[in-house]
Protein backbone atom coordinates (compact mmCIF):
# COMPACT_ATOMS: atom_id res chain seq x y z
CA UNK A 1 0.00 0.00 0.00
CA UNK A 2 1.17 3.57 -0.64
CA UNK A 3 2.64 5.59 2.22
CA UNK A 4 0.17 8.11 3.63
CA UNK A 5 0.79 11.70 4.65
CA UNK A 6 -0.30 10.65 8.16
CA UNK A 7 2.51 8.05 8.29
CA UNK A 8 5.04 10.61 7.03
CA UNK A 9 3.87 13.10 9.66
CA UNK A 10 4.19 10.47 12.41
CA UNK A 11 7.78 9.80 11.33
CA UNK A 12 8.58 13.51 11.80
CA UNK A 13 6.53 14.01 14.96
CA UNK A 14 7.31 10.85 16.93
CA UNK A 15 9.94 8.89 15.00
CA UNK A 16 7.34 6.30 14.07
CA UNK A 17 8.64 3.75 11.52
CA UNK A 18 6.74 3.72 8.22
CA UNK A 19 5.38 0.33 7.14
CA UNK A 20 6.44 -0.50 3.61
CA UNK A 21 9.43 1.88 3.62
CA UNK A 22 12.60 0.68 1.96
CA UNK A 23 15.92 0.14 3.73
CA UNK A 24 18.21 3.18 3.62
CA UNK A 25 20.57 1.88 0.93
CA UNK A 26 21.79 2.39 -2.63
CA UNK A 27 22.84 5.58 -4.37
CA UNK A 28 19.46 7.31 -4.73
CA UNK A 29 17.30 7.74 -1.64
CA UNK A 30 13.63 8.41 -2.34
CA UNK A 31 12.45 11.06 0.11
CA UNK A 32 9.82 13.65 0.82
CA UNK A 33 9.98 16.97 2.71
CA UNK A 34 7.41 17.88 5.38
CA UNK A 35 7.30 21.09 7.40
CA UNK A 36 5.80 21.75 10.80
CA UNK A 37 2.91 24.15 10.42
CA UNK A 38 1.02 25.78 13.27
CA UNK A 39 -0.93 22.63 14.08
CA UNK A 40 0.46 19.71 12.06
CA UNK A 41 3.20 18.34 9.82
CA UNK A 42 2.40 19.17 6.19
CA UNK A 43 3.59 17.95 2.81
CA UNK A 44 4.00 21.02 0.59
CA UNK A 45 5.02 20.52 -3.03
CA UNK A 46 4.85 24.23 -3.86
CA UNK A 47 7.57 25.17 -1.35
CA UNK A 48 9.77 22.07 -1.57
CA UNK A 49 10.56 21.32 -5.22
CA UNK A 50 11.86 17.80 -4.62
CA UNK A 51 8.36 16.76 -3.51
CA UNK A 52 7.34 16.83 -7.19
CA UNK A 53 9.14 13.46 -7.50
CA UNK A 54 6.93 12.14 -4.70
CA UNK A 55 3.75 13.54 -6.24
CA UNK A 56 4.47 12.09 -9.69
CA UNK A 57 5.85 8.76 -8.39
CA UNK A 58 9.22 9.42 -10.09
CA UNK A 59 11.42 7.93 -7.36
CA UNK A 60 13.05 4.61 -8.32
CA UNK A 61 11.55 2.77 -5.35
CA UNK A 62 9.76 3.07 -2.02
CA UNK A 63 10.51 5.94 0.33
CA UNK A 64 13.73 5.70 2.35
CA UNK A 65 13.97 9.11 4.06
CA UNK A 66 11.70 11.85 5.39
CA UNK A 67 13.10 15.39 5.65
CA UNK A 68 11.39 17.20 8.54
CA UNK A 69 11.53 21.02 8.64
CA UNK A 70 10.69 22.11 12.19
CA UNK A 71 8.97 25.25 13.42
CA UNK A 72 10.94 28.46 13.04
CA UNK A 73 12.84 29.34 16.18
CA UNK A 74 14.71 32.44 17.29
CA UNK A 75 17.97 33.00 19.08
CA UNK A 76 18.73 36.25 20.92
CA UNK A 77 21.84 37.88 19.49
CA UNK A 78 22.18 41.13 21.44
CA UNK A 79 20.44 44.26 22.66
CA UNK A 80 20.65 47.42 20.60
CA UNK A 81 20.35 49.56 23.73
CA UNK A 82 17.67 52.00 24.87
CA UNK A 83 15.14 53.55 22.48
CA UNK A 84 12.21 55.90 22.90
CA UNK A 85 8.91 55.47 21.05
CA UNK A 86 7.86 58.78 19.46
CA UNK A 87 4.10 58.24 19.82
CA UNK A 88 4.03 58.03 23.62
CA UNK A 89 7.61 58.36 24.87
CA UNK A 90 7.78 54.76 26.08
CA UNK A 91 11.38 53.72 26.59
CA UNK A 92 12.98 50.33 26.39
CA UNK A 93 15.47 48.13 24.62
CA UNK A 94 15.35 46.59 21.17
CA UNK A 95 16.56 42.98 21.16
CA UNK A 96 17.97 41.44 17.98
CA UNK A 97 16.89 37.89 17.14
CA UNK A 98 18.01 35.56 14.37
CA UNK A 99 15.50 33.06 12.96
CA UNK A 100 16.44 29.46 12.24
CA UNK A 101 14.87 26.14 11.41
CA UNK A 102 16.10 22.71 12.47
CA UNK A 103 15.87 20.25 9.59
CA UNK A 104 16.04 16.55 10.53
CA UNK A 105 16.42 13.63 8.18
CA UNK A 106 14.53 10.56 9.43
CA UNK A 107 15.10 7.03 8.16
CA UNK A 108 11.59 6.02 7.11
CA UNK A 109 11.97 2.30 7.91
CA UNK A 110 13.23 2.84 11.50
CA UNK A 111 11.95 6.30 12.46
CA UNK A 112 15.45 7.19 13.71
CA UNK A 113 17.06 10.57 12.98
CA UNK A 114 19.91 10.11 10.50
CA UNK A 115 21.19 13.69 10.57
CA UNK A 116 20.17 17.21 11.47
CA UNK A 117 21.13 20.66 10.23
CA UNK A 118 20.18 24.22 11.20
CA UNK A 119 19.27 26.75 8.52
CA UNK A 120 19.48 30.43 9.46
CA UNK A 121 17.88 33.55 8.09
CA UNK A 122 19.73 36.84 7.70
CA UNK A 123 21.09 38.53 10.80
CA UNK A 124 19.34 41.82 11.57
CA UNK A 125 21.26 44.93 12.56
CA UNK A 126 20.48 47.71 14.99
CA UNK A 127 18.75 50.79 13.61
CA UNK A 128 18.48 54.42 14.68
CA UNK A 129 14.76 54.11 15.42
CA UNK A 130 11.96 51.61 16.07
CA UNK A 131 11.37 51.17 12.34
CA UNK A 132 11.27 47.51 11.39
CA UNK A 133 10.65 46.06 14.85
CA UNK A 134 8.22 43.14 15.03
CA UNK A 135 6.11 44.59 17.85
CA UNK A 136 6.19 48.46 17.75
CA UNK A 137 2.92 48.90 19.67
CA UNK A 138 3.79 46.45 22.46
CA UNK A 139 5.55 47.27 25.69
CA UNK A 140 9.35 46.98 25.55
CA UNK A 141 11.58 45.19 25.04
CA UNK A 142 10.90 45.45 21.33
CA UNK A 143 12.00 42.68 19.00
CA UNK A 144 13.85 43.05 15.71
CA UNK A 145 14.04 39.76 13.81
CA UNK A 146 15.97 38.84 10.70
CA UNK A 147 14.52 36.96 7.76
CA UNK A 148 13.47 33.33 7.87
CA UNK A 149 15.62 30.52 6.50
CA UNK A 150 15.70 30.39 2.71
CA UNK A 151 13.64 27.50 1.33
CA UNK A 152 16.03 27.31 -1.65
CA UNK A 153 18.77 26.23 0.78
CA UNK A 154 16.50 23.59 2.27
CA UNK A 155 15.53 22.37 -1.22
CA UNK A 156 19.23 22.08 -2.16
CA UNK A 157 19.93 20.20 1.08
CA UNK A 158 17.08 17.73 0.45
CA UNK A 159 18.36 17.12 -3.08
CA UNK A 160 21.88 16.51 -1.75
CA UNK A 161 20.53 14.12 0.91
CA UNK A 162 18.70 12.13 -1.79
CA UNK A 163 22.09 11.43 -3.42
CA UNK A 164 24.43 11.19 -0.42
CA UNK A 165 26.44 8.11 0.40
CA UNK A 166 24.82 5.80 2.92
CA UNK A 167 26.10 6.61 6.39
Amino acid sequence: PPVTEHELAAACAKGTPIPGAAKYAGTVHPLVVLYRGDTAWTLDSDTYDINAKWDSHDWPGPIQLVVCVGLSQQVLLESCGMYSRESDGAQGEIDLYRNFEVVRVVVAKTGKTLQSKNFYGDTPSCAASLSGVDNPDDSPPWILSGTYADTDQINAYATAVSKQKVQ
